[in-house]
């Protein structure tokens, strides 16, 4: 095992997190694990500790996505392995199919030596997905063009059910205008409708961050 290995634990169930925590560090004397609770903390550590090797990062996070996360703290500098662990139910799981393929992946219903056969795996360079994983349903992984700012915030109000005239109102300008903005919009994603402007979207709501 390499020396001084970090482990980074991003969950707000402190009860879980100081029991994975006290697990991965009585597998060696060179591990050892910082437990935070959110992404800004998260980033905060990385950025002072840029050793940290390894990210076990809890996807049901009670005040954010956990996938919102992992894409955030992903694109910091450095490269690190990412765990992706859940209480979900396995088949109740969506993941994009890019994703799947990037991170490893386990359950806290999975048996503590899944847990350890995971971590054994992402220190020598691979990456594990329990015996669970396979009940995942994988979301086929379509690229969205650049949008801009506004594109991005006109389509964030689409999806939250607003009408032309409320989105209008939240960001200041006519109806006319924003028509003329989801034009552009529906050409940029190559869709005819509002219903296949969602349909889009949901096939990437990962993408908006």
């Amino acid at each position: 095992m390499c020396s001084s290995r970090k482990v980074l634990i991003i969950d707000d169930h402190r009860l879980f997190a100081g029991a994975i925590s006290a697990w991965f560090e009585s597998l060696a004397d060179d591990i050892k694990t910082i437990c935070v609770e959110s992404c800004s903390e998260a980033e905060e550590q990385i950025l002072r500790n840029p050793d940290i090797s390894i990210v076990l990062l809890d996807l049901n996070l009670e005040a954010e996505d956990g996938v919102t996360t992992y894409r955030h703290l992903n694109k910091l500098e450095g490269k690190r392995a990412f765990i992706l662990c859940t209480g979900d139910a396995p088949d109740s799981l969506h993941l994009d199919e890019r994703l799947f393929s990037e991170v490893s992946l386990i359950f806290k219903s999975d048996p503590l030596e899944t847990f350890k056969e995971c971590f054994l795996a992402v220190i020598n360079g691979y990456r594990f997905h329990s015996d669970s994983a396979s009940k995942v349903k994988r979301l086929k992984y379509i690229d969205l063009p650049e949008l801009t700012l506004r594109q991005k915030a006109i389509l964030a109000l689409i999806l939250a059910g607003e009408s032309n005239q409320l989105i209008a109102e939240r960001l200041n300008v006519t109806e006319n205008t924003i028509k003329t903005h989801i034009r552009h919009l529906y050409s940029r994603l190559g869709v005819n409708s509002r219903i296949e402007c969602i349909d889009r979207a949901d096939q990437m709501r990962f993408y908006l961050d």
